[in-house]
């Protein structure tokens, strides 16, 4: 009996290892449309933020999203320091 466990488990092992091996070897792009062409970045945090103003938040979910959302008003330097951008 232990011998039919252990050829079950090791003849999963290897197909398993050969489905994961052959999943990178596919020719055709799985997907693709409208979603391809979108060229967006899209960012995950770990939750929800608290605050969104830039003046209330004390944590990093809130900054994340301060900084994608406020990145087009302000670059930074070579010292990584926040430049406002002029817009006139």
């Amino acid at each position: 009996m232990f011998k039919d466990i252990r050829f079950t488990a090791i003849v999963s092992i290897v197909i398993g290892f050969m489905a994961v091996l052959l999943s990178g070897c596919a020719s055709i792009a799985v997907g693709g449309g409208a979603e391809s062409a979108e060229k967006a970045l899209k960012i995950t945090i770990p939750g929800e933020p608290l605050t969104i103003d830039p003046t209330k938040s004390i944590e990093t979910n809130g900054g994340a999203v301060i900084d994608q959302v406020s990145e087009g008003i302000y670059r930074r330097d070579a010292d990584n320091k926040r430049k406002f951008v002029k817009w006139c």
